[in-house]
């Protein structure tokens, strides 16, 4: 906001708060559908997926898909994101958290609760395979 009337200093009417606060509420819209569009590309990517190539029938690899993401849905867009960082990517803990912005102690636990939720939502479903983005074969695991 504080950018915006920066830069139109010279265009700004002598009574500023009305204006301020539209421009405020621009910026938020704008930075509120942004964060809409990002996750809304977000689950495309994750509903465009195969199913996992270690399920032992089709009903079952539906099985999987469908418990992965009612579990993806209870995540943060922070657990999300520690997830795809570290099973997607590859990275490590510490890796991760860089590209997260965050320590490696916080992101460490955002992937900790994630994979909870993961699982949890894995353990309601009658049909269940591990997933081995839910194990902690991933290169984090391997940094303790």
């Amino acid at each position: 906001m504080f950018v915006v009337a920066w830069r139109r200093r010279l265009t700004v009417p002598p009574d500023p708060l009305p204006w301020l606060i539209v421009v405020a509420r621009n910026v938020l819209r704008g930075r509120r559908r942004l964060a809409v569009r990002a996750d809304n590309v977000w689950w495309e990517a994750v509903r465009s997926l195969a199913a996992p190539a270690y399920s032992a029938s089709p009903e079952a690899s539906i099985d999987e898909r469908e418990a992965l993401l009612e579990g993806l849905a209870r995540c943060s867009r922070a657990e999300r994101e520690a997830l795809l960082l570290v099973a997607w990517d590859g990275l490590t803990a510490a890796q991760a958290a860089d590209v997260a912005g965050c320590s490696t102690r916080a992101f460490t636990v955002r992937l900790s609760r994630a994979r909870a939720r993961l699982n949890g939502a894995l353990g309601e479903r009658p049909h269940r395979a591990a997933p081995l983005l839910l194990t902690p074969s991933t290169p984090l695991a391997q940094e303790h």
